[in-house]
């Protein structure tokens, strides 16, 4: 799906997830809004890309992950290298850090995230 970039993108973002409510557990689903949003936000405030810029972003889930993939074309990299790094970025990519499984740079310009899914008991 597409969201134009803007102020709005992020709450937009959000609601992509909604459709997933009944089938994600619901702490990896709040997990997966904060990092979508914290994203998209990103995305916005740091990208380059003039408002009204499609922003796509792609949800897959298996049965063991949820991926989210935040396309912009930003030139940016936003991934720090160090620790120290992680430490002084914005506050927005240590939620990401801390909340997806894992995370990093698309080379067409965006970040995917992951989140495993818990497994049912038998």
């Amino acid at each position: 799906m597409e969201i134009p970039n803007g102020p709005d993108a992020a709450a937009q973002a959000r609601r992509l997830l909604d459709s997933l409510e009944p089938r994600i557990p619901e702490g990896t689903l709040i997990d997966a809004r904060i990092v979508l949003s914290e994203i998209v936000t990103n995305s916005y405030k740091h990208s380059g890309a003039p408002e009204g810029t499609p922003i796509e972003i792609t949800v897959t889930k298996t049965q063991d992950v949820l991926r989210i993939e935040i396309l912009d074309g930003s030139i940016f990299d936003p991934t720090p290298e160090t620790t120290e790094e992680l430490r002084s970025a914005r506050w927005g990519l240590h939620l990401v850090d801390r909340m997806a499984d894992e995370w990093g740079r698309i080379s067409e310009g965006g970040i995917w995230a992951e989140f495993h899914l818990e497994r049912p008991e038998a």
